[in-house]
């Protein structure tokens, strides 16, 4: 067993291309802007780098949370690339044993579900994945009706939307996204975390912004990676004055059109906590096929996997407090705080 940085290995990404699980959460773009914004440490186990197998982690360290692996942080889902079960018993057991001599509190896997269905799961969430290897038409019938209304009725509202790798549409998208996170009672995450997503994957064609305008005021928008033939809708923000006219179901529609006329095969919509039941309506409209994410977390002190709730973490006491906070304070707890949660 071999630990790998891939920040240092120039040809990484595309070695990762030909792997048969080919994702931008474990290139070496999304290593930089979490290595860059947080500190947080590559550390790959495998053997050597014909990624046979793979299993991605990043070290965090915190006076607050405790010193931890987690595969990865601020990712939504991380592969594991491993040819049995055979081989990934015998990396898990000795990367258990490097985190003990690390003095790792717990390490946590984001996926891996193939092979761990026997141990205690400790956080569930849900996906879901469009097939948008078709004409555009077939696309669009697939969706709900409700949806099919809802992107007609935005077009009518006269909305535009842009589609760029540029810099300044990602500072209309951070404005948007400080009100969204003030709206749901969390702060935003600090500027340089975008900024670096700009830089290390959006100026490298591996990502892009999309803005819905009403009468040249951003009201709508979505950060999307994407990376061989797949594409992940990562980040979305929106002003909640503007919904009765449908900004988020033109941005959705028309980076589904954009990625599908250029070929890519499958547009995944992230990750969604099963209580999040307005968030889980709005993705199910689009004809997409629904999974099951399993987190899993094996603690250093009880020697085992251990069992998590699938609630949401947030307590309705602080979230209430974060609405009533200004977006400037909310800035400065999000750059506080984001460091230690990973």
């Amino acid at each position: 067993m071999e630990s790998l940085n891939p920040i240092n290995l120039p040809k990484w990404d595309d070695c990762l291309k030909e792997t048969s699980k080919p994702t931008v959460f474990i290139s070496s773009s999304w290593l930089r802007v979490l290595n860059e914004t947080y500190g947080y440490r590559p550390l790959f186990f495998g053997e050597g780098s014909s990624l046979k197998v793979l299993f991605p982690f990043m070290e965090v360290k915190s006076i607050i949370t405790g010193k931890r692996a987690v595969s990865l942080p601020f990712t939504d889902f991380c592969p594991v690339i491993c040819p049995d079960q055979e081989t990934f018993d015998n990396y898990i057991k000795k990367i258990i044993e490097y985190g003990k001599k690390k003095g790792w509190k717990y390490l946590e896997l984001r996926g891996a579900r193939k092979y761990l269905e026997q141990q205690p799961v400790c956080s569930v969430f849900l996906t879901h994945q469009l097939n948008i290897s078709r004409d555009k038409k077939d696309i669009f019938n697939s969706f709900r009706n409700s949806t099919k209304r809802n992107i007609k009725k935005a077009k009518k509202n006269g909305l535009n939307i842009e589609i760029s790798h540029k810099f300044e549409p990602v500072k209309s998208f951070y404005d948007l996204h400080c009100i969204t996170r003030k709206r749901h009672g969390v702060p935003p995450q600090p500027f340089r975390f975008f900024r670096n997503i700009h830089e290390y994957i959006i100026s490298q064609d591996m990502g892009l912004t999309i803005t819905a305008r009403f009468r040249n005021k951003p009201v709508a928008s979505a950060i999307f990676f994407y990376f061989a033939d797949q594409v992940i809708y990562k980040f979305g923000a929106s002003d909640l004055k503007y919904q009765n006219l449908r900004p988020n179901n033109l941005v959705m529609w028309e980076a589904i059109k954009y990625f599908s006329e250029r070929g890519l095969k499958t547009f995944h919509f992230g990750r969604t906590a099963p209580a999040n039941r307005g968030l889980l309506q709005f993705k199910r409209g689009w004809g997409t096929k629904e999974e099951t994410l399993n987190y899993y977390r094996y603690d250093f002190r009880q020697k085992t996997f251990i069992q998590g709730s699938s609630k949401a973490a947030e307590s309705p006491f602080i979230q209430k407090i974060m609405q009533k906070l200004p977006i400037p304070a909310l800035k400065i707890l999000g750059t506080i705080l984001y460091p230690h949660v990973a």
